[in-house]
């Protein structure tokens, strides 16, 4: 029996909710209504003071009358003159660019769990030399060319 009874309760409640929620909507909308009405009306004004601003402003008539619209308010856009347009791009020498290759430098790993284990992996590296260059400290050698025997004779 109490659960019927709550239901019936729970069920006047739902219903009185229901009931304000649609006068609250009905509220909402009459409000809207009367906004956009009174919007139009303005509108509706401004627009006669506009016109009759002309013709007194102007008796003759304007020699071109348009009437403004959304559309016509928004900044025009603009192009680039052509001359902008064809400019060249700047052109910058392939030394300036950074070498993408360029052999970094091994550094051991500081703050890290495995930093020990690392440090250790570097020393088991065999260390290649990036480049042998063999320097002969004595100075260039030169052919040695004796003037006495070469053959000056035309053919």
């Amino acid at each position: 029996m109490s659960k019927a009874r709550n239901v019936a309760i729970n069920r006047k409640k739902l219903g009185r909710f229901l009931d304000s929620l649609k006068t609250r909507t009905s509220e909402e909308l009459q409000e809207r209504k009367r906004i956009g009405e009174e919007y139009i009306g303005i509108e509706n004004e401004f627009k006669t003071i506009r016109d009759t601003a002309t013709t007194i402003i102007y008796p003759k008539g304007p020699s071109r009358f348009h009437r403004e619209t959304h559309i016509e308010t928004k900044p025009k856009h603009r192009s680039l003159p052509p001359t902008d347009e064809m400019e060249e791009p700047k052109y910058i020498p392939a030394s300036k660019y950074a070498l993408p290759m360029a052999p970094m430098p091994f550094k051991v790993a500081r703050d890290s769990k495995n930093a020990s284990r690392v440090l250790n992996l570097s020393r088991l590296r065999p260390k290649k030399p990036s480049s042998e260059v063999n320097v002969n400290e004595a100075g260039p050698s030169f052919p040695n060319i004796n003037i006495e025997k070469l053959d000056t004779t035309v053919y």
